[in-house]
């Protein structure tokens, strides 16, 4: 696909909305000039407006019918405006005049392939790659001509396949005359995707004329009923084109695509967030230059996530510098704590070519990234692949196959959480067009007829994990079996040699039931996110060979409470804070023995006085003796960042230091002199 793939808002949209409005219209350009008519095609041209530049290359055409430049022009306008046909036999008639144009030549055979002549394109092709080989032709283009050549041939490979994919184009509510994209949903049953709702040619400049705006589509009936402008965070503006948007991890910021104006007065796309705050969705605000450059587009955003669940990649397409090819995949690393967003950085060259790689969707569920290009072997225009990875590290990317792809530009490819179903966008050959019924893109539902995922669900119930003997140690002593409810859990999976990665966080309900839809050929990891439960890893080997829900059996799950838990028969000698040799014999039956066997466990050693002295020594005192258990665990071999000490010297008594009628009560005294434990919870 040659048009800068970057500006697709812009590009299809001046089409038919054109800069030069009065001067294209057909019965004034036979007035112009002939120099007029070259100037105000190579304008037109230089503003993308393909359309005006059609008419004028025609006029230009029938007044030199012999001059191979206007023809080339001509062309080229047709193969911009995705009117194949015309195209095709516009570049069949330059070589015929013996044009020797590489490009000609390359377009030629791009219009063939559209057309499903793979094998008089490969000839075409074959014939280029042995000139190029032989020294007599220039190499500029062997990255392009290769790359089309395997294509033809990987097409030819397939023509006796079947399709694994069932699609249905949505009907005119939601599809127009103009062009629709990036689709994707809010639930079941609510569709949003970008549109401008224009079903006949318009004239006019790019500010006064239709812009690109999020639009939603209800499910009734089984038809998707469209038209209808979305609300926030979907917001639209007059005066500028927007769409192209996704959601964070935690559903909480959304970002999308704006057209904004640089200081060259040159239309870019940037990224813009909105924020939910108390229940309300912020005013957008442009990302900063970390990810957004002045002069370059970034734009069609998409989340994933990578190694840390507390870290969310936010991949954009961008044509700035330092790219691989003519636009990239990128990516900016967000950290939820800190909210800040790292330097973009590019993909890399095990996802992106020399050519256009653009509408990127993560699929979280699968770890998997779907995008278009026209860099990788395919079967046309732009293809849909899935490369399973993350920031720089991918396995090489797949074609999805026929039924998704086609001869045309298949792009926007969005899976449904069940992973059999979702939406594309493609100009395959449709009844809704505004000038040719290839020129714009429709959206496509489409079902796979192979199921990919299946249900998994349990239910986590916990039991508290007995410390020590009973008779040391103070902690709930019920045997009974209560529901781990409302506790995070952390989604990993993991296929063939990869190491688990993280895909999702999904929570358990009141009765600490949850269900998850996994890839079937995947080995999956639930991980508790709870500092508190001690056995926190479950695992599913995944059966290929099954589609079936599969129900998680597993024990009581051992956790701790989160208040702390007195250690008893812990001592010191009077006014110090050296432990006792009976106090060190119960630290290693109790602390030392849990903390060996869960080592990824972190816990506060918490130490408290009675209230004889001041509460300046008391408080100095308790810390001490919180550090000494602190000091001895790490001499036994216990990671000083798992141990926190911490004195409270006489601030929080359990006991009554004296009795009622003044006099000392030793026993009160006694129980306020304790040292516990309690899990840290860094939040």
């Amino acid at each position: 696909m040659d048009k800068p793939l970057i500006k697709k808002y812009c590009l299809a949209l001046s089409v038919f909305c054109f800069c030069l409005q009065a001067l294209s219209q057909q019965h004034e350009v036979s007035q112009l000039k002939k120099w007029e008519l070259s100037d105000y095609a190579l304008s037109a041209m230089a503003q993308n407006d393909a359309y005006s530049a059609m008419l004028f290359y025609t006029e230009l055409l029938k007044r030199e019918p012999n001059n191979n430049k206007h023809l080339y022009d001509l062309a080229l306008a047709h193969y911009k405006l995705r009117n194949y046909d015309e195209a095709l036999g516009l570049f069949r008639r330059l070589i015929e005049a013996n044009e020797t144009s590489v490009m000609a030549t390359i377009y030629l055979s791009k219009c063939l392939m559209h057309q499903e002549e793979y094998e008089e394109a490969r000839q075409l092709l074959r014939k280029m790659r042995l000139e190029q080989r032989k020294g007599n032709a220039n190499t500029d283009n062997r990255f392009l001509i290769d790359n089309l050549y395997n294509s033809c041939n990987y097409a030819l490979s397939l023509q006796d396949s079947l399709a694994n994919f069932e699609l249905t184009m949505l009907n005119e509510g939601v599809n127009h005359k103009h062009k629709e994209f990036n689709p994707f949903l809010l639930n079941d049953s609510l569709l949003v995707y970008g549109s401008c709702v224009l079903n006949a040619i318009k004239f006019g400049d790019e500010s006064s004329g239709p812009k690109f705006h999020f639009y939603q589509s209800q499910l009734i009936d089984n038809e998707w009923e469209g038209g209808v402008l979305a609300s926030q965070p979907f917001y639209n503006y007059e005066q500028s084109h927007t769409g192209d948007g996704c959601f964070s991890l935690d559903k909480r910021r959304f970002y999308f695509s704006k057209a904004v104006v640089n200081s060259d007065g040159k239309q870019v796309y940037h990224l813009f967030v909105t924020i939910l705050e108390n229940d309300t969705w912020s005013e957008p605000i442009q990302l900063g230059s970390d990810i957004n450059q002045e002069f370059y587009s970034t734009m069609q955003p998409t989340v994933g996530t990578c190694y840390d669940p507390d870290l969310e990649v936010l991949y954009f397409i961008s044509d700035r510098k330092g790219g691989i090819g003519n636009t990239d995949i990128w990516y900016s690393i967000y950290n939820a704590k800190t909210k800040t967003y790292t330097k973009s950085i590019n993909a890399g060259i095990f996802i992106n070519t020399e050519g256009y790689e653009i509408t990127p969707h993560y699929d979280l569920s699968t770890h998997t990234m779907y995008f278009s290009s026209d860099g990788w072997v395919g079967l046309g225009g732009v293809d849909v692949f899935a490369a399973i990875g993350e920031t720089t590290n991918w396995q090489t990317p797949n074609n999805v196959g026929i039924g998704i792809n086609t001869s045309y530009d298949d792009q926007d490819f969005y899976i449904a959480n069940r992973g059999d179903n979702g939406f594309i966008t493609s100009n395959r050959p449709s009844p809704i067009y505004l000038t040719t019924p290839t020129c714009c893109d429709n959206i496509y539902s489409w079902k796979r007829q192979l199921n990919t995922k299946r249900k998994v669900k349990g239910q986590l119930m916990q039991t508290m994990y007995q410390i020590g003997s009973l008779s040391e140690v103070s902690v709930n002593k019920t045997d009974s079996v209560i529901p781990l409810k409302k506790i995070p859990l952390n989604v990993f999976i993991k296929k063939d040699t990869l190491d688990y990665v993280f895909i999702d966080k999904i929570v358990t309900d009141e009765l600490g039931r949850f269900e998850y839809l996994a890839p079937i050929d995947y080995q999956l990891k639930l991980v508790i996110d709870d500092p508190s439960v001690l056995d926190k890893e479950i695992t599913l080997d995944a059966n290929a060979n099954s589609d079936s829900d599969v129900l998680i059996k597993t024990k009581p799950i051992k956790t701790l409470p989160r208040e702390a838990i007195v250690l008893n028969n812990i001592y010191y000698e009077t006014n110090k804070y050296t432990l006792t040799q009976e106090s060190k014999s119960n630290i290693d039956s109790t602390l030392l023995r849990l903390l060996r066997e869960y080592d990824d466990l972190s816990i506060e050693i918490i130490s408290h006085t009675d209230n004889q002295g001041t509460s300046k020594y008391n408080l100095r005192l308790s810390q001490k003796r919180a550090g000494s258990v602190v000091k001895y665990l790490i001499n036994k071999g216990i990671a000083r960042h798992r141990l926190i000490a911490v004195g409270k010297g006489e601030s929080e008594p359990i006991a009554d230091n004296t009795n009622a009628d003044g006099s000392d009560n030793p026993d009160g005294r006694s129980l306020n002199r304790r040292t516990e434990f309690k899990v840290h919870h860094p939040d």
